[in-house]
């Protein structure tokens, strides 16, 4: 299995020692990681990672989002010849021997034919003797099969962010693939900053993304996912509210969301200039 499989991880003004620990958790398993530098990274971290794997630096700067990032990974892995590819943020990492368990899981699944994620579950707390198709999984720790995600045409890159994992999931469905999780192993995996109700709450940046590419996510699959968008109307719907009423910049929260609205009407897609 260690032969087959590359990873990439997507890196923007990382905290560089935490970063590294959660590398350490995973890197020696793989034959490749590749980087995309999505802010200038340091030299010295890259010296430093160079020990613990083979890595190769895709692109250090510019902001190119997560889409692209991802997509620059695939089709570098498809070109080095891997079949699988795995997707790490960089606030996440597994817990002692949990990612050679994972290989060794995903090594025995049957029929690979049709697969194209094989993810971890994204809470312990859930953690069940078990794996089972779903309609969708988080980003992080997913195994993608290379190939197929580069017939679909990858990760849609006018998203930039927010909204990217929900988006291949679905056209991974409607292309008639499958997507399995995997509830015997959890990753760590970090969302957001809570405040001191113990409450979520994301920059205003984040919330003009997520709105925006809901928006374009529902109207692209409003048919298909009908169940998916009943409920996931009221959660955010919720969502906002909060982050309006709970965010130490209620302002700009407001501002965000509604800017957010205002360009998916107007079909202004990729990264916020207003940033």
């Amino acid at each position: 299995m260690k032969e087959e499989l590359a990873a990439i991880i997507i890196l923007y003004k990382p905290n560089y020692k935490e970063v590294y620990e959660n590398i350490l958790t995973y890197a020696r398993d793989l034959k490749t990681l590749y980087i995309v530098g999505n802010s200038l990274i340091r030299d010295d971290f890259l010296l430093k990672l160079q020990k613990l794997t083979n890595i190769k630096l895709l692109h250090n700067g510019e902001n190119l989002g997560i889409s692209k990032a991802i997509n620059l990974a695939l089709e570098q892995a498809a070109n080095d010849n891997f079949k699988w590819i795995m997707t790490m943020d960089q606030d996440s990492s597994f817990i002692k021997k949990d990612f050679t368990k994972l290989l060794a899981y995903f090594s025995k699944i049957p029929n690979k034919s049709k697969l194209m994620i094989y993810s971890p579950i994204h809470n312990k707390k859930f953690i069940k003797d078990y794996y089972q198709e779903e309609s969708f999984v988080m980003t992080s720790g997913n195994i993608l099969n290379i190939e197929k995600a580069l017939l679909i045409n990858g990760f849609e890159e006018k998203l930039f962010i927010d909204e990217v994992d929900h988006d291949f999931c679905f056209k991974t469905i409607k292309n008639k693939y499958t997507i399995l999780q995997d509830y015997r192993i959890a990753i760590n995996h970090e969302l957001g900053t809570k405040n001191k109700k113990n409450i979520t709450i994301y920059k205003p940046f984040r919330l003009y993304y997520m709105m925006r590419n809901y928006l374009y996510l529902r109207e692209k699959y409003k048919e298909e996912q009908k169940e998916f968008f009943l409920k996931r109307d009221k959660y955010l719907q919720r969502f906002f509210i909060k982050h309006i009423l709970f965010s130490k910049e209620k302002i700009k929260s407001f501002n965000m969301i509604f800017l957010g609205i205002k360009d998916f009407r107007n079909k202004k897609f990729g990264k916020l200039i207003y940033e």
